[in-house]
């Protein structure tokens, strides 16, 4: 399972109002009968210096789950771009893992959770590669 951890919090943010899931319980229902291999989490370290309650929070949360069975947390970098913070490095490596462990044959299937269309072509790959990896 690929999960791209900060369009999966603003997603539950907007959508239920909340962003606390249990990421054992959410693996068991996007897997079904497949076996889990494993869970990669990829997102970007907040800024103390930025914002030092909302470091602090992700801080205690990257801490949760590095404690979750199965799961890696694969952390990106922050750019300032005109004052504002912007992910750097997190849709590429979410990619590159992607079809990296296709390639190798490491999956038969894959879950990507996230609502970022920029994946498409990464998904679209795997799917041409003629091997065994599929992406759900």
């Amino acid at each position: 399972i690929f999960i791209d951890g900060s369009n999966l919090y603003h997603a539950l943010r907007a959508n239920i109002g909340r962003n606390d899931l249990n990421f054992t319980d959410f693996a068991a229902k996007l897997c079904g009968e497949r076996r889990l291999f494993r869970i990669y989490y990829y997102n970007v370290l907040q800024d103390p210096s930025q914002r030092p309650e909302g470091a602090r929070e992700q801080a205690e949360f990257l801490d949760a789950l590095r404690k979750t069975p199965y799961l890696e947390v694969r952390l990106g970098g922050l750019k300032v771009s005109q004052g504002v913070p912007v992910e750097k490095g997190i849709d590429i490596m979410l990619a590159t893992d992607l079809l990296y462990f296709a390639w190798n044959d490491f999956y038969d299937v894959a879950v990507l959770v996230s609502g970022d269309s920029d994946f498409v072509y990464a998904m679209q790959a795997v799917k041409n590669m003629g091997k065994h990896g599929e992406v759900v």
